[in-house]
């Protein structure tokens, strides 16, 4: 399913990120390379921890990792509209 999805992404990410056929190919291999990797030290961790125990402390690692993209897109948004620490008064 994994390399089902990566065929269809790739022409996608060629178009938006301008990428070549040869660097879309290296993206989906080094993915697919891994995945296996990373596949195993979850299933360890979750054979070990609990599936529920496992998942549950994904979560804030997750979070953080949301947050932090959210908050930099905010970021670039509110300069774009013209804010910056010149319109807020001098304490």
């Amino acid at each position: 399913m994994d390399t089902q999805m990566y065929a269809l992404a790739i022409p996608t990410l060629i178009a938006l990120w301008g990428m070549t056929r040869g660097e879309a190919g290296l993206l989906g291999t080094t993915v697919l390379i891994m995945a296996s990797p990373g596949g195993w030290i979850a299933g360890i961790l979750a054979d070990r921890y609990g599936r529920v125990l496992f998942v549950i402390g994904l979560l804030p690692t997750l979070l953080v990792l949301w947050i932090r993209r959210h908050i930099k897109t905010a970021l670039v948004f509110a300069q774009t509209r013209g804010a910056n620490t010149a319109d807020r008064p001098s304490i």
